[in-house]
C-alpha cells in the first residue's frame, strides 16, 4: 500500500515537472502552429538580416556612379544570401520547415506538403519578418539601405519579370524535390539552398 502511494505521488510529480507548462496546455495543432509561426519569423528575420547586412557592406561605394557593376560585390551579395539562407534553413527546417519565402510556402500548400491553415499563418509572418530585418539592418548600418534590385544590361521590365519567374520556379522545384519528395537524401535538403540561391 505504501509503495502504491509513493508511486502515485511520483507519477503526479513527474507529470508536473516533465514536459508541459500550465500556460502551454493547448491543443497540439494550435501549439504546433504557434511554434511554426514564431520559428518562421525568427528564421526569416535572421536569413534576411544577414543577407541585407552583406549586401549593405558590398554596396559601399567604391567607384563613380553609373560605372560597370563590381563583380566581386555581386558575388559577395550572392554568397551573403546563399550562406545566410543555408545556415538558417539548416537551423529551422526541423522546427518550421525553413521556408522563409511566401512563394515557397504557397507551393508547399498547393502540393499538400503544408497544411493550409499553417501556410496562411506563416506567409504574412514571413513578410513582416522581412520588413523587421530590413528595419534592423537599416538602423545598424550607416547610410541608406542599399538592398534594392534593378534591371541591368539593357533588360526591359518583361524580361526582368520572366527572369524572376524562371529563377523562382527553379528554386521552388529544387525545394520540392529535396524537401517534400521522400528519399533517403532528404536530410541534405538544407544544403540544396546554397547552390539554388546562388
Amino acid at each position: 500500500m505504501a509503495r502504491a502511494k509513493i508511486e502515485r505521488k511520483f507519477s503526479e510529480f513527474s507529470e508536473l515537472n516533465h514536459g508541459s507548462l500550465p500556460m502551454l496546455r493547448m491543443e497540439n495543432t494550435t501549439r504546433n502552429n504557434i511554434v511554426a509561426v514564431l520559428g518562421e519569423f525568427v528564421g526569416t528575420f535572421l536569413f534576411l538580416f544577414f543577407s541585407f547586412a552583406g549586401t549593405q557592406v558590398a554596396n559601399t561605394p567604391l567607384g563613380a556612379p553609373g560605372s560597370n557593376p563590381n563583380l566581386p560585390s555581386i558575388i559577395f551579395i550572392a554568397l551573403a544570401f546563399g550562406v545566410s539562407l543555408t545556415a538558417n534553413v539548416w537551423a529551422f527546417y526541423r522546427v518550421t520547415g525553413g521556408m522563409f519565402n511566401p512563394v515557397v510556402t504557397l507551393a508547399l500548400m498547393i502540393c499538400g506538403g503544408l497544411p493550409p491553415i499553417r501556410g496562411l499563418l506563416i506567409m504574412p509572418t514571413q513578410i513582416i519578418a522581412g520588413l523587421c530585418a530590413a528595419g534592423v539592418a537599416s538602423a545598424l548600418f550607416p547610410g541608406p539601405l542599399a538592398v534594392t534590385t534593378s534591371l541591368g544590361g539593357g533588360a526591359n521590365i518583361a524580361q526582368g519579370f520572366f527572369i524572376e519567374v524562371f529563377l523562382t520556379t527553379q528554386l521552388v522545384f529544387v525545394i520540392l524535390m529535396l524537401a517534400v519528395e521522400k528519399h533517403r537524401s532528404t536530410f541534405l535538403a538544407p544544403v540544396s539552398t546554397l547552390p539554388a540561391d546562388l
